[in-house]
This record gives structure tokens, C-alpha cells and sequence, in this order.
């Protein structure tokens, strides 16, 4: 992303940061000042686009972050618990490594 951007660690410098905010940061947003230039499909009938309304609210949290406020113990254990979790990130079973 750092090349798409040109801010290395994007991910670190928005952390805690509402998602909308961080697009109208990154300029990703048309000129109207509300259309996401993003757009999940081609249909381009102004009543479908993504606007920053339906982006706002969800908030990034950077995993680099999250890791280094844990204390040791806290992160094995979080650590354990992805691994538990098989490949791709897959969420852990109940009851696994927790």
C-alpha cells in the first residue's frame, strides 16, 4: 500500500482512525466530496455507489499496534490461538489454544 500511498505503514498511521476519515485522507474520494472512487461494481447509476456514509463507523486497527500494546504473555497466547487456526487466518475451533 506504502507505494499506492506513499506512506509506508498505512495501516500503523491510521490505526484507531474511522475508515471514511482515512479515505478522504488518502484523496480516494470523487470530486462531489462524498462518492467513494472505489467502487465494488461497474454500475455507475449514482443511487448505487459507495459513498463515505456507508464506509463510516468502522474503525482500522493496525495488528502491528495491537501486538506491541500486549504484554508478553498476552501475545502468546494470542498467538497460539491464530495458530490454532490453521492456514489463511482461519478462525480457531472453540475451545482451541485460548
Amino acid at each position: 500500500m506504502g507505494r499506492l500511498t506513499g506512506k509506508r505503514e498505512w495501516e500503523t498511521v491510521y490505526h484507531g482512525q474511522d475508515l471514511a476519515d482515512i479515505l478522504v485522507d488518502l484523496d480516494y474520494v470523487r470530486d462531489d466530496g462524498k462518492t467513494l472512487v472505489p467502487q465494488p461494481h461497474l454500475d455507475l447509476d449514482p443511487k448505487k455507489m459507495w459513498t463515505l456514509d456507508d464506509v463510516r463507523g468502522n474503525t482500522l486497527q493496525s495488528p502491528n499496534v495491537l501486538l506491541n500494546e500486549m504484554t508478553p504473555e498476552e501475545r502468546a497466547k494470542h498467538i497460539a490461538h491464530y495458530k490454532a487456526g490453521g492456514p489463511a487466518g482461519r478462525p480457531a475451533p472453540e475451545g482451541a489454544a485460548a
